[in-house]
């Protein structure tokens, strides 16, 4: 077996325990230090803005929810093309047709999500503020992880890569931009003169 540039035989102890120690030494293969480096840099980001969430803690509450309807979304948008892909059924030729089609697809799915966001973020009495925000938060989450999940899959081709690959990053990225778009949009909804005075306007 080739791991890594390494020629390891599958077969004995000694070559298990090789291809173990090849796994641990690349730690992009090893989803327990990925996972770990996304915690760390996802840390990073919330201690960057604690002020915001220690002001609006609703944001955090619903933080998990908005982060993980993006990586689902996305991941599911990235199936569709990778499966489309190796059935043969996505070409050049309707390559475009079929983008347009996600494009429709991340609209009306962002908006139904977001409303059923909305519906939450009342049914737990949030104040308007921070409601408001997170349904901006959510919409765009959902909208910008499905364009991605269905253009990266193609863009991996373009370069040669394996489409495959796609399907795993997506969910990373998505955990990294979810949190960067919720606390950007936070910022913007709840600790900016314009934001105020938008919130005046729409909540009152």
């Amino acid at each position: 077996m080739i791991y890594a540039g390494q020629t390891i035989p599958l077969c004995g102890t000694r070559n298990k325990k090789a291809l173990f120690a090849a796994h641990c030494a690349h730690p992009s293969s090893n989803p327990f230090l990925s996972s770990l480096r996304l915690a760390i840099r996802r840390s990073f980001i919330l201690a960057s803005n604690e002020a915001l969430l220690q002001k609006h803690p609703a944001i955090i509450y619903f933080l998990t929810m908005l982060v993980g309807a993006g990586g689902n979304a996305g991941n599911q948008a990235s199936v569709r093309v990778i499966r489309g892909l190796a059935l043969g059924t996505l070409t050049r030729k309707n390559q475009g047709d079929f983008l347009r089609k996600e494009l429709t697809t991340a609209f009306y799915l962002s908006l139904l999500l977001s409303i059923a966001g909305f519906a939450r973020a009342v049914l737990f009495k949030v104040p308007g503020a921070e409601t408001l925000a997170i349904t901006i938060s959510l919409f765009s989450i959902v909208f910008f992880s499905i364009v991605f999940g269905a253009t990266l899959p193609l863009l991996l081709k373009s370069l040669g890569t394996d489409p495959a690959h796609s399907s795993t990053s997506i969910q990373v990225i998505m955990d990294i931009l979810g949190v960067v778009f919720t606390v950007g949009i936070s910022t913007l909804l709840l600790d900016s003169p314009w934001g105020h005075w938008m919130v005046e306007r729409l909540v009152g």
